[in-house]
């Protein structure tokens, strides 16, 4: 049985995650004339940073601190809470100053203090959907809408549900994907220690180049594990043919802002890098498959 906080634990990010679709689902409306802003309200506002003087006056203008149509929540962040506190009741056309140090990103003026004129030109009230069937089908119908663009589409055992597609199938699918994410976390973080406890265990020596340290290791990491695959038998189990594709595959990708991948100057030796490179993913990835299967798993301290 799960224990009883990562159930609860569990809902909680469930019910999350539901209020942050809620939130991207939300409707602004302008706030009834006269009205002042209140926590919750989206404020539309100018700002104009000046030099904050000794006896707390404005002085010179600056740069730093000034900005025209910005958007934010009131209590939602993005400004400190003295700040957010400070704006509460303001009315639109109404300007305030408030007092605010800058952050380390400021540069010279880190730390400073200065005085921030905020001039609010529109309050926007939120109007957020029930969480419902209809919201759930709403989500559906968005989700299955982008997977039939792609060369996947939507799977098999999802067509032609959407129509009976409730908040509670809703829940289910979000309590799944945060089990799926909690247990690749949990296997990441063994693997960690098993890769740790492998090099620990085992030692190896690299002769064969003048390597930086990173790169040692990670040769060394990979020895070992073809070294345990060769030992109890596990290299038959990865698909040659797989790993083949999945070489085209990567060397077809574009580099980072490219549209098109360029063929290098020695294709072959290309292939040959990437080709070894995914075979030692895949032997690590059979070596510690095997290694959790025979790891007993005990809580920290004993």
């Amino acid at each position: 049985e799960q224990p009883e906080l990562l159930r609860e634990q569990e809902e909680a990010t469930v019910e999350d995650t539901l209020q942050h679709l809620r939130q991207q689902k939300r409707v602004l409306l302008d706030a009834d004339e006269g009205r002042a802003a209140q926590f919750g309200d989206v404020l539309i506002i100018d700002m104009q940073g000046f030099e904050l003087n000794e006896e707390g006056s404005r002085g010179a203008e600056l740069e730093i601190g000034s900005a025209e149509g910005m958007k934010f929540e009131l209590g939602g962040g993005g400004f400190s809470k003295e700040m957010q506190e400070s704006l509460v009741g303001i009315k639109v056309g109404e300007t305030r100053d408030c007092q605010v140090a800058l952050g380390r990103n400021a540069g010279d003026m880190g730390g400073q203090k200065i005085i921030c004129a905020v001039t609010c030109q529109a309050i926007k009230e939120q109007k957020l959907p029930e969480i419902n069937d209809e919201f759930a089908k709403g989500l559906k119908r968005e989700e299955q809408f982008k997977q039939a663009g792609t060369l996947e589409g939507i799977p098999e055992e999802e067509q032609g549900i959407v129509e009976t597609y409730t908040v509670a199938d809703l829940r289910a699918e979000i309590a799944q994907e945060v089990r799926q994410v909690s247990a690749t976390q949990s296997n990441a973080n063994i693997d960690e220690q098993l890769k740790s406890h492998l090099r620990q265990t085992v030692k190896v020596r690299c002769e064969w180049a003048a390597l930086s340290q990173e790169v040692q290791a990670e040769e060394e990491l990979a020895a070992i594990a073809r070294a345990v695959a060769v030992r109890e038998d596990l290299l038959g189990s990865i698909d040659m043919d797989a790993v083949s594709r999945e070489t085209w595959d990567r060397l077809a990708v574009p580099d980072s802002g490219e549209t098109v991948k360029e063929v290098g100057k020695d294709p072959a030796r290309e292939y040959q890098a990437m080709h070894k490179k995914i075979l030692v993913e895949k032997v690590m990835e059979e070596v510690l498959v095997w290694l959790r299967q025979r790891t007993e798993i005990v809580p920290a301290g004993e």
